[in-house]
């Protein structure tokens, strides 16, 4: 019988947590994307209920129909388009497939480290594509005179009104 608890495993666990970030992590921009638009053609400054109105929104929404959203309020080159539809279908192969057409290769270490790199590779071309839509991001942020600590702030109040799962840590 495998321990899939053993020290042996860990390294694996911890790739596929990272790469599992990183795929929460773009739809969070997107979203964050969404909101900042919304703010912006508003006029006003983003706002607990602008985030929790587009959270609402967007709750069930699968990645695609966000970048479908995301497409309609801001251009993208044809070379983002396609960069970011592949790191879609990359975060949903990992969220949805990944253990089902890889777990066989976790039984041998040789096999766990074939899957370590597979990881990897997913969560960079995830990354990458995400920097895109953070650049827009951060574009809208300059515009309205933000900073991460004031969106931390936004989360905390979020959290204290029940509508974000965790506080943020602070650094």
């Amino acid at each position: 019988m495998i321990d899939f608890l053993s020290k042996d495993w860990e390294p694996l666990y911890l790739q596929y947590g990272k790469a599992c970030f990183v795929a929460q992590n773009l739809e969070t921009t997107l979203r964050m994307l969404l909101v900042l638009h919304r703010s912006k053609k508003m006029g006003q400054s983003v706002s607990a209920p602008i985030i929790s109105a587009i959270n609402s929104e967007t709750r069930k929404e699968a990645v695609f129909a966000l970048f479908d959203r995301s497409r309609s309020i801001e251009y993208f080159t044809p070379k983002e388009e396609r960069m970011l539809k592949a790191a879609i279908q990359v975060r949903n192969q990992l969220i949805h497939e990944f253990w089902p057409s890889n777990i066989l290769k976790t039984c041998t270490p040789e096999g766990r480290a074939e899957v370590i790199d597979a990881l990897g590779n997913m969560a960079n071309q995830i990354r990458e594509a995400d920097d895109v839509v953070v650049s827009l991001v951060d574009r809208y942020l300059i515009e309205h005179g933000l900073s991460t600590e004031i969106l931390k702030q936004f989360s905390e109040v979020l959290h204290e009104a029940g509508d974000a799962p965790e506080k943020p840590a602070h650094h």
